[in-house]
């Protein structure tokens, strides 16, 4: 049996034979315009950042420094640099205080300061269309959304529900892609992954782009087959504690993203194919087209117009695992699948009142429908769930921003209403200043959260929040950045998972109360040669009354969530053709369950958890990067993944009977990039 020692030593000869063979100038061709050129862009990296203009904290263009949220972007370059391969390594690496944990059924979702974001507390947009799945509302992470075809990612590390809703009470990422028309280049990549121990990834991805005199076409999208790791994960329901067992863990992806402007007038269409094997598998397919027409009405007034359509069928959950229907007979076999048909159109008017004032006024509508072919088991017990065939509601918001020279003031509040739950107000106000070096932002909001999807208990109530923030930032020249972040949430009823212990079976309640509060810290330092970035984050809960969340003796951290994360990664370009990233993320030590017995007795099964700590674990991971491989426009990204071989697992943040999924062990990655 080959040892890891060995393997891991492979690794590292391949990678330096291949870098020796390309450091040979026989194989690279540059010529000094190039050169020049790429110097350029790594100099004005920073700057570039800080003075992008950015819509996703107020949909009106402000620069990352006065705009009213804590705002991160990471470029397409710093995701090319880390060799990132999708949205989750970017969030993991990139951004202060998000970590991963697992699901109810085996989904890789997002914890966030503390506080599990997987049902509807996060908004994911691609080109602002909203891509969340409709079942529960999450972001299903893992091998989903490639990076090959980003531009830049922007994201709210806070509220964002007096814009964009309910759903985004806790943050929101916005994915913009390439505009391949206007880079006039096109482009191929494929990529293949080795892990450790046996299983494997390969992804392959393509973009494309022209102009038909006044109608612009971008077509891009990718796919990729691989696993979520290649550990052992426990039984979900073990005969003895601890049993490991060969479980399936992987995962496809298949993405499409048309885009097409003329005039005023603009066209998406996204299809999105996820398939999930594991103890529960779970896929579905969507389908979004989005029409757009923008135009400026007056020269002070413009509007957006914005109708979606959404087609998310089938919605499949299938299980083979015991499951105790209301007969009392265990059934193994059930099968779970939803369709779902959502219309959402919506109108923006941006008002330049004066100079120094601005006003945003939106209105939406959604309406869902949903069609259910579902074999009856757990999730149909009609004591733990209230069905809805169909929902729908209306929302109106309004923002005043005042530029002032003593400081920015930034007045908000929206209106939303459902048939289901009626209406609620929430409020927002920031103060941002922003002088010579230094900036500072006051910010307070409140969130309205009705429930997900589809399940929830007859007498769930919508889930409100406040929130306070402030942030301090100070750069030194063109070259240093420093960003402070301190906030404290506080959450009234909020959405939990909770498990019905008679009938074995898991379900959505509120709980009285939860808070979080914490500090986040950004550091960036850009040159010619060397981009190097740290962020850490530390969280405490108070006030916690979410039984599911609670850790025995340690109820102000979370269940599965590190209070303490440290992410570095610092990228060399040793020359104009090559550079070379070293990235580092620490987690600090962690409290799960973990799988344990299941008993059967004459009217429930009996799940039996056991409380686990988890060591502090720091993953280690090296990137290069070399630009014009054998002939111009290819470029080759060879990565290290894990490079000790950690053993880092993604524990489900809340009680639950699912034991910890293992994460990837020591991978070997290679992709190939060709532009033309």
């Amino acid at each position: 049996m080959i040892s890891e020692e060995t393997v891991l030593s492979k690794y590292i000869l391949i990678c330096f034979i291949l870098i020796q063979f390309m450091l040979s100038p026989l194989v690279f061709g540059q010529n000094e315009d190039d050169d020049e050129e790429m110097r350029k862009l790594r100099s004005m990296g920073l700057e570039e950042i800080l003075n992008t203009s950015v819509l996703v904290a107020s949909q009106t263009p402000l620069s990352i420094r006065e705009a009213p949220g804590m705002i991160s972007v990471i470029t397409r370059k710093e995701i090319e640099n880390s060799g990132a391969r999708d949205l989750m390594e970017v969030l993991t690496l990139h951004v202060p205080g998000f970590s991963f944990g697992q699901s109810e059924f085996g989904p890789i979702g997002l914890t966030l300061r503390g506080i599990w974001t997987f049902e509807g507390k996060v908004q994911l947009l691609i080109d602002g269309i909203e891509m969340n799945e409709e079942a529960y509302t999450s972001i299903l992470f893992g091998h989903h959304y490639l990076t090959d075809i980003v531009q830049r990612i922007e994201i709210i590390r806070g509220p964002g529900s007096v814009i964009y809703g309910g759903y985004a009470s806790m943050g929101v990422i916005n994915i913009i892609t390439r505009d391949y028309a206007e880079e006039e280049t096109n482009f191929v990549s494929a990529g293949f992954g080795k892990m450790f121990e046996k299983q494997e990834r390969i992804s392959a991805a393509f973009g494309w782009g022209n102009y038909f005199s006044d109608l612009k076409i971008n077509l891009s999208g990718y796919t990729t087959n691989g696993a979520l790791s290649d550990g052992k994960i426990k039984a979900y329901f073990p005969s003895t504690p601890g049993q490991l067992m060969d479980i399936p863990l992987g995962m496809q992806n298949t993405f499409l993203n048309l885009t097409s402007s003329y005039k005023n007038f603009g066209l998406n269409f996204s299809f999105d194919r996820y398939q999930l094997n594991s103890g529960i598998p779970v896929n579905f397919t969507t389908f979004n087209l989005t029409t757009t027409y923008e135009n400026q009405l007056l020269p002070e007034l413009g509007v957006k117009a914005k109708l979606m359509l959404t087609s998310q069928s089938p919605w499949d959950l299938k299980s083979t695992s015991p499951v105790l229907l209301p007969s009392g007979l265990i059934d193994t076999s059930y099968a779970n699948t939803k369709s779902f048909f959502k219309v959402f159109p919506s109108i923006q008017f941006n008002w330049q009142i004066s100079r120094n004032i601005n006003q945003l006024i939106g209105f939406e509508y959604k309406g869902t429908k949903v069609v259910s072919n579902s074999i009856p088991g757990y999730l149909e017990l009609p004591m733990l769930f209230k069905e809805i065939d169909k929902i729908s509601g209306i929302s109106a918001y309004s923002q005043l921003l005042f530029q002032f020279e003593p400081v920015n003031i930034t007045i908000g509040g929206r209106y939303e209403y459902t048939d289901a739950f009626g209406g609620a107000f929430v409020p927002r106000l920031a103060f941002t200043k922003i002088m010579d070096d230094f900036h500072f932002k006051l910010m307070y909001s409140q969130s309205y959260r009705t429930p997900a999807g589809r399940y929830y208990s007859p007498e769930l109530e919508p889930e409100k929040g406040r929130h306070f923030e402030i942030e301090f930032g100070y750069r030194i020249g063109y070259k240093h950045n420093f960003v402070i972040n301190l906030y404290d949430y506080h959450f009234t009823d909020l959405i939990t998972v909770k498990r019905d212990s008679l009938l074995s079976a898991t379900s959505y309640s509120n709980s009285s109360a939860i808070g979080t509060r914490g500090i986040d810290f950004e550091y960036k330092y850009s040159d010619e040669t060397i981009q190097l970035g740290i962020n850490a984050a530390y969280y405490l809960l108070y006030d916690n009354n979410v039984k599911s969340y609670i850790v025995p003796l340690r109820e102000n951290v979370t269940i599965g969530a590190s209070p303490f994360r440290l992410n570095f990664f610092c990228t060399f370009n040793f020359a104009d053709w090559i550079s070379i990233t070293p990235s580092l993320s620490l987690y600090s030590s962690r409290i799960g369950f973990t799988s344990g017995t299941i008993t059967q007795t004459a009217n429930s099964l009996i799940v039996e958890n056991y409380l686990e700590n988890f060591s502090p674990v720091a993953i280690f991971n090296l990137s290069t990067t070399v630009y014009d491989v054998f002939l111009d426009g290819l470029k080759m990204n060879l990565a290290i993944y894990n490079f000790f071989n950690q053993n880092y697992e993604y524990i489900q943040p809340f009680l639950g009977y699912n034991a910890p999924l293992p994460g990837r062990s020591l991978t070997f990655w290679m992709r190939f990039n060709f532009e033309f």
